[in-house]
This record gives structure tokens, sequence and C-alpha cells, in this order.
């Protein structure tokens, strides 16, 4: 497999949605190691998630609702956090700030 396949695995975008192929192939670039990739993509996709999408649809007679714009960004920062934990590369170009107490308010 190779390190953009890897990569778009690690952000769960495997469907290409997410991320463009020069999008990941500049975080692998500036990065250390394809978990340091991974913890800074995580993190972009914390400031990207949609902050005035519909919160609760129903589709026939189910009806679903997204988890809180907190719940989202924290979950995104923890993915960041795990990968950079697992980081292979020890610390070569891999030094960026995750904040995972970051609160939105509304």
């Amino acid at each position: 497999m190779d390190n953009i396949a890897k990569l778009r695995l690690y952000l769960n975008d495997k469907e290409g949605k997410g991320f463009a192929d020069e999008e990941l192939e500049q975080l692998l670039s500036e990065t250390g190691c394809v978990s340091c990739a991974a913890a800074e993509g995580w993190t972009l996709f914390a400031t990207r998630i949609d902050i005035t999408g519909t919160k609760k649809y129903t589709v026939g007679i189910e009806t679903y609702e997204k988890a809180s714009l907190n719940d989202q960004i924290k979950a995104a920062l923890n993915n960041a956090q795990y990968f950079k934990e697992k980081c292979t590369c020890k610390g070569k170009n891999a030094s960026f700030i995750l904040r995972t107490t970051t609160k939105v308010g509304l």
C-alpha cells in the first residue's frame, strides 16, 4: 500500500472526498512520517467541520441526529493526538500544536 492510500485510510477518507491527492502529498512532504501526516490531517479536518449544516433529519420513519459540533471537533483532535503518538520519525519536521480543549459557542 502506498503512503497516499495509507494516509487516506488513517484519515477515514477512502472515497477521496475529504482531501485531494495533492493535499495528502503536501501533508506527507511537510511531515516526517505517515502518522504525523495523519495527525496533521485530522487537525485540518477539525477546522473544516460544517458548523451550519443540518443537525437533524428524517428519512422515512427513521430520524438521524448529528453529533454536536464540540463532539465532532473533539473526536477529530483526539484522532490527531492518537496518530501523533504513533509517530515513527521521532520529531523530524513534526512540530505542530494540538488544542484538544477547543470549545465553540453558538
